[in-house]
């Protein structure tokens, strides 16, 4: 496994989610916007589940407070869905209990940019 290659996708995934998320809010929280959501919090548990055991111990702390948020999110996003059956422009919002991780980002993002 590439390592820096693997960590250089969560900055593109990050960066996503942040976009994302804004056109989420911007365009009635709808569910096509969740499921992009939803698919790119996916990918960034893939690549976190990958990278976890090659990083240092404070980094991986960092990964499992990160993968906590997404994994409540997810199941959220989940009973959610299957209560709603939405159609992409129905809204689709629930609250999640658990907030995100920011400092848990920043620490990986610069970890990230240490090895580069």
């Amino acid at each position: 496994m590439k390592m820096k290659a693997e960590l250089g996708k969560l900055l593109f995934y990050f960066e996503r989610g942040r976009n994302s998320y804004t056109k989420y809010i911007e365009h009635g929280s709808t569910y096509l916007y969740a499921r992009i959501l939803k698919h790119n919090n996916d990918s960034i548990i893939e690549v976190l589940s990958k990278v976890y055991s090659f990083c240092p111990d404070e980094i991986q702390q960092d990964i499992v407070e990160l993968t906590y948020h997404i994994d409540v999110w997810s199941s959220h996003w989940r009973c959610l869905e299957k209560k709603l059956n939405p159609r992409f422009n129905d809204q689709f919002i629930f609250h999640n209990t658990v907030g995100y991780p920011k400092r848990a980002e920043s620490n990986i993002v610069n970890y990230y940019r240490g090895l580069v």
